[in-house]
């Protein structure tokens, strides 16, 4: 079975499996897989299966997506042991052990199922309902989930409450302890403040369910099962539509006949009673002008998502701000402009290295675009890779020519040369020896 390996930089780590035929990325609720951090996108790219193989997509994300370090145009077909770079996170494609190094890519709590060591496996939890069907989750004694971010496990539904569950391991046994005062803790349909897990408990935290997995245990959601999963979970919201439908279909019927009695009898009926019924038509009127508001809202947000997409982030900002106005509160439009504040500052910061560079400040222009996020999009720019190695060609000859007379400023000139990973291999080995000699000079130890 092929799975998604996602890694954050705090080494967060989670699996995958790829049983839906298209899979979302991006920063905006709703996605299959959220990513939180700013340099995401909203609506970031999609993976698509295409019979036996994966298709990833590029949704004009603005910083871009990379496979195997190299950005992609427009889309890429995935193989298995690719890896790829959304932003701050690393995702890898994996089919039965088939993800890079495990030491890079791969930590010691997941499970990619060819690997019969008990520390691979611990316990686990597997997401059997959305927001991610078929998610496994490492659980250990002291791991908590909820909806806070700051969680070990962070499940991002709104029926789940911030802090909502812990694990604690007792006697070698895993027990599932409720937190929430509000939403319950169900265990195989039974309302439980704390249970003993067994292999295979349904745990039920809102409308959110797993399936507990003992250390060692192997299990896989079959693509059949998680569609069943999935229609389940559809099968029920329609239920509610259908609910809320008849519901307001009742309702305006018996409004249509009320307004028709109305006009027929107007004559008829006391002034009290007018005045109350033309109050429900303004109030009417005004429902229908605040429906219109939010609908001009929605279409700013979308403006303003539109506009970061095609880098025009000054209309982005203006966009968001015409929602703000309307809608302090309103949180994609306040999220909105700030991507557009942040990418509009990466913009103006470029420009100005670059002018830096053009006019010949060398290490002005180096200073300047040390200031753009490692992942940002510019870092690929020709400017800035220039920048970058006449920087360094520019501190080794100062490295040179102060070795003599000023052996402890040129150390530290050295140790800044080697901190750059662009440093040429022939290039570093030099810088090696001199940082050696001037060792040997100041009297360090080697």
């Amino acid at each position: 079975m092929h799975k998604l390996v996602i890694s954050d930089e705090g080494g967060k780590t989670i699996l995958v499996p790829l049983v839906r035929d298209e899979l979302t990325i991006g920063r905006k609720e709703g996605n299959v897989v959220r990513l939180i951090e700013r340099n995401v996108s909203r609506h970031h790219a999609i993976i698509r299966r295409r019979g036996d193989s994966f298709i990833l997509e590029d949704l004009d994300s603005y910083n871009g997506v990379y496979v195997n370090d190299e950005r992609i145009d427009g889309q890429a077909r995935l193989k298995p042991g690719d890896r790829i770079r959304i932003g701050d996170y690393r995702l890898a494609l994996d089919v039965d052990g088939t993800a890079p190094d495990a030491s890079v890519e791969r930590p010691p709590e997941l499970d990619f199922g060819d690997d019969d060591d008990a520390a691979y496996t611990p316990a686990r939890l597997m997401m059997l309902s959305p927001p991610a069907i078929g998610a496994v989750y490492a659980v250990r004694d002291g791991t908590r989930l909820g909806r806070s971010e700051d969680l070990e496990l962070w499940v991002n539904h709104r029926s789940i409450s911030r802090e909502h569950l812990r694990f604690e391991e007792r006697s070698g046994e895993m027990f599932a302890v409720n937190l929430s005062n509000v939403n319950p803790l169900r265990v195989n349909g039974e309302e439980r403040e704390e249970a003993r897990l067994e292999s295979g408990d349904i745990l039920e935290l809102g409308k959110v369910k797993f399936r507990f997995l003992s250390p060692g245990e192997t299990f896989e959601l079959s693509p059949e099962e998680s569609a069943e999963f999935e229609q389940e979970e559809k099968v029920g919201a329609e239920v509610r539509r259908s609910g809320r439908a008849v519901f307001f279909g009742l309702i305006f019927s018996l409004l249509f006949v009320a307004a028709l009695f109305l006009v027929m009898r107007r004559s008829e009926i006391p002034p009290e009673e007018l005045e109350q019924r033309l109050a429900e038509e303004r109030e009417a009127a005004r429902e229908a002008a605040e429906a219109e508001r939010l609908a001009a809202i929605a279409a700013a947000v979308d403006e303003c998502d539109r506009a970061i997409r095609e880098g025009d982030f000054a209309r982005a900002i203006d966009a968001a701000d015409r929602a703000l106005a309307e809608f302090p509160d309103n949180e994609e439009a306040a999220e909105c402009r700030a991507d557009a504040s942040y990418f509009l500052e990466e913009q103006l910061t470029f420009e100005r290295g670059k002018e830096a560079l053009e006019s010949g400040d060398i290490a002005g222009a180096h200073a300047i675009f040390s200031r753009l996020h490692e992942e940002s999009g510019y870092v690929e720019t020709e400017e800035f890779q220039r920048a970058r190695a006449l920087y360094i060609e520019e501190r080794f000859k100062l490295l040179r020519a102060t070795m003599r007379r000023d052996p402890a400023g040129a150390r530290e000139i050295a140790d800044e040369l080697l901190g750059f990973p662009q440093l040429s291999e022939e290039r570093r080995r030099e810088v090696e020896r001199i940082a050696a000699r001037l060792d040997r000079r100041l009297g360090r130890p080697q």
